[in-house]
Protein backbone atom coordinates (compact mmCIF):
# COMPACT_ATOMS: atom_id res chain seq x y z
CA UNK A 1 0.00 0.00 0.00
CA UNK A 2 1.11 3.36 -0.82
CA UNK A 3 0.63 6.48 0.25
CA UNK A 4 -0.98 8.08 -2.68
CA UNK A 5 -2.97 10.89 -1.31
CA UNK A 6 -1.09 12.99 1.57
CA UNK A 7 -2.56 15.75 3.30
CA UNK A 8 -0.88 18.29 4.56
CA UNK A 9 -1.98 20.87 7.21
CA UNK A 10 -0.28 24.30 6.41
CA UNK A 11 -0.73 27.16 8.38
CA UNK A 12 2.45 29.20 7.35
CA UNK A 13 4.72 28.78 10.09
CA UNK A 14 8.37 27.28 9.77
CA UNK A 15 6.74 24.37 11.51
CA UNK A 16 4.89 23.60 9.12
CA UNK A 17 7.43 24.21 6.21
CA UNK A 18 8.97 21.15 7.69
CA UNK A 19 6.43 18.85 7.67
CA UNK A 20 5.91 20.19 3.98
CA UNK A 21 9.49 19.04 3.27
CA UNK A 22 8.56 15.94 4.54
CA UNK A 23 5.17 15.19 2.64
CA UNK A 24 7.63 16.44 -0.69
CA UNK A 25 9.78 12.91 -0.08
CA UNK A 26 7.08 10.58 0.59
CA UNK A 27 4.70 12.04 -2.79
CA UNK A 28 8.07 11.88 -4.91
CA UNK A 29 8.65 8.32 -3.68
CA UNK A 30 5.37 7.44 -4.07
CA UNK A 31 4.10 9.49 -6.98
CA UNK A 32 1.67 10.84 -4.68
CA UNK A 33 -0.55 13.58 -4.84
CA UNK A 34 -0.66 16.34 -2.06
CA UNK A 35 -3.45 18.34 -0.67
CA UNK A 36 -2.85 21.53 1.18
CA UNK A 37 -4.95 22.03 4.46
CA UNK A 38 -5.35 25.34 5.74
CA UNK A 39 -8.14 25.81 8.81
CA UNK A 40 -9.23 29.58 10.00
CA UNK A 41 -9.93 28.65 13.56
CA UNK A 42 -12.05 31.60 14.86
CA UNK A 43 -13.05 32.47 18.36
CA UNK A 44 -16.89 31.66 18.43
CA UNK A 45 -19.41 34.78 17.84
CA UNK A 46 -21.15 35.53 20.83
CA UNK A 47 -24.79 35.71 20.54
CA UNK A 48 -25.13 39.58 22.12
CA UNK A 49 -25.80 41.42 18.83
CA UNK A 50 -25.24 41.74 15.40
CA UNK A 51 -21.87 43.73 15.16
CA UNK A 52 -19.67 40.97 16.94
CA UNK A 53 -21.16 38.22 14.48
CA UNK A 54 -20.49 40.66 11.32
CA UNK A 55 -16.70 41.57 12.70
CA UNK A 56 -16.45 37.57 12.86
CA UNK A 57 -17.41 36.93 8.92
CA UNK A 58 -15.08 39.81 8.24
CA UNK A 59 -12.19 38.60 10.29
CA UNK A 60 -13.14 34.98 8.74
CA UNK A 61 -13.13 36.66 5.39
CA UNK A 62 -9.49 37.95 5.87
CA UNK A 63 -7.96 35.50 6.93
CA UNK A 64 -9.22 32.62 4.68
CA UNK A 65 -7.89 35.44 1.98
CA UNK A 66 -4.57 35.26 3.85
CA UNK A 67 -4.75 31.21 3.92
CA UNK A 68 -5.90 31.09 0.39
CA UNK A 69 -2.49 33.14 -0.16
CA UNK A 70 0.10 30.81 1.63
CA UNK A 71 -1.59 27.86 0.09
CA UNK A 72 -1.20 29.32 -3.32
CA UNK A 73 2.60 29.76 -2.75
CA UNK A 74 2.92 26.24 -1.69
CA UNK A 75 0.97 24.96 -4.57
CA UNK A 76 3.15 26.68 -6.98
CA UNK A 77 6.31 25.24 -5.30
CA UNK A 78 5.31 21.75 -5.49
CA UNK A 79 3.67 22.10 -8.91
CA UNK A 80 7.07 23.19 -9.89
CA UNK A 81 8.40 20.19 -8.69
CA UNK A 82 6.09 18.04 -10.62
CA UNK A 83 3.51 17.22 -7.16
CA UNK A 84 0.50 16.94 -8.45
CA UNK A 85 -1.58 19.19 -5.78
CA UNK A 86 -5.07 20.85 -4.63
CA UNK A 87 -5.40 23.32 -1.76
CA UNK A 88 -8.63 23.38 0.67
CA UNK A 89 -9.44 26.32 2.71
CA UNK A 90 -12.35 25.50 5.87
CA UNK A 91 -13.78 26.77 9.14
CA UNK A 92 -13.36 24.99 12.52
CA UNK A 93 -11.23 23.25 14.75
CA UNK A 94 -8.24 22.38 13.14
CA UNK A 95 -7.96 18.69 14.47
CA UNK A 96 -11.80 18.36 13.33
CA UNK A 97 -11.22 19.45 9.88
CA UNK A 98 -8.31 17.90 9.38
CA UNK A 99 -9.57 14.28 10.25
CA UNK A 100 -12.84 15.40 8.15
CA UNK A 101 -11.20 16.02 5.33
CA UNK A 102 -8.70 13.29 5.19
CA UNK A 103 -12.31 11.12 5.15
CA UNK A 104 -13.54 12.84 2.57
CA UNK A 105 -10.42 12.94 0.11
CA UNK A 106 -9.75 9.37 1.43
CA UNK A 107 -6.20 10.32 2.35
CA UNK A 108 -3.69 7.65 3.08
CA UNK A 109 -1.57 9.67 4.86
CA UNK A 110 -1.33 12.79 7.34
CA UNK A 111 2.20 14.96 7.43
CA UNK A 112 1.60 17.76 10.37
CA UNK A 113 3.90 19.79 12.56
CA UNK A 114 3.65 19.55 16.23
CA UNK A 115 4.31 23.08 18.04
CA UNK A 116 5.88 21.69 20.78
CA UNK A 117 3.59 23.01 23.26
CA UNK A 118 4.55 21.64 26.68
CA UNK A 119 3.28 21.83 30.33
CA UNK A 120 0.39 24.28 30.95
CA UNK A 121 0.07 25.52 27.35
CA UNK A 122 -0.30 22.19 25.70
CA UNK A 123 -3.12 21.37 28.73
CA UNK A 124 -4.86 24.94 27.55
CA UNK A 125 -4.80 24.71 24.15
CA UNK A 126 -4.60 21.11 23.45
CA UNK A 127 -2.59 19.28 21.03
CA UNK A 128 -3.62 19.35 17.99
CA UNK A 129 -1.75 17.00 16.25
CA UNK A 130 -2.48 14.08 19.75
CA UNK A 131 -6.03 14.56 18.57
CA UNK A 132 -5.74 14.07 14.93
CA UNK A 133 -3.37 10.97 15.71
CA UNK A 134 -5.79 9.12 17.87
CA UNK A 135 -9.08 9.85 15.99
CA UNK A 136 -7.50 9.94 12.27
CA UNK A 137 -8.73 7.43 9.75
CA UNK A 138 -5.29 6.93 8.23
CA UNK A 139 -1.84 6.93 9.08
CA UNK A 140 0.04 10.49 10.98
CA UNK A 141 3.43 11.37 10.47
CA UNK A 142 4.01 14.18 13.17
CA UNK A 143 7.25 16.28 12.77
CA UNK A 144 8.32 18.04 15.44
CA UNK A 145 10.51 20.90 15.72
CA UNK A 146 14.29 20.96 15.67
CA UNK A 147 15.77 21.61 19.17
CA UNK A 148 16.93 25.28 18.30
CA UNK A 149 13.03 25.53 17.12
CA UNK A 150 11.93 24.51 20.45
CA UNK A 151 14.07 26.29 22.48
CA UNK A 152 13.11 29.27 20.87
CA UNK A 153 9.45 28.68 21.27
CA UNK A 154 9.97 28.07 24.99
CA UNK A 155 11.80 31.33 25.72
CA UNK A 156 9.01 33.71 23.89
CA UNK A 157 6.44 31.42 26.34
Amino acid sequence: MGFKNILVPVDGSRFSSRALREAIKVAKRESGRIILLGVVELPVAGFEGYQEFSVNIELEEQFSHRMKQILEQEAETLKKEGISVDTVVRTGNPADEIVSLARSEKADLVVMTTHGRRGFMRFMLGSVAEKVVRTSPCSVLVVRPSEEEQTAMEKSG
